[in-house]
């Protein structure tokens, strides 16, 4: 299922983008769980995958600047 990224998501869909093997983050505390919530409260959408409960993936989109901020699946 598919559906809009809640800000108590955010711990899961961290720990999805910290667990990557291609396009890992050099230093993980670049990226925190506070970014998620600042990219939240600007023009965006966000939507996660669930599978049993579980969030799979996740994308994070910035209309502003037209761009793809996040897209990663576990």
């Amino acid at each position: 299922m598919i559906r809009e990224m809640l800000h108590s998501d955010v711990p899961d869909v961290h720990m999805i983008r910290l667990r990557v093997r291609e396009n890992r983050l050099s230093d993980p505390s670049v990226v925190t769980e506070q970014d998620y919530h600042d990219f939240m409260a600007r023009d965006t959408m966000s939507w996660v995958h669930e599978l049993d409960d579980v969030i799979t993936g996740f994308v994070m989109v910035d209309f502003e600047k037209q761009n793809l901020w996040a897209l990663f699946v576990a």
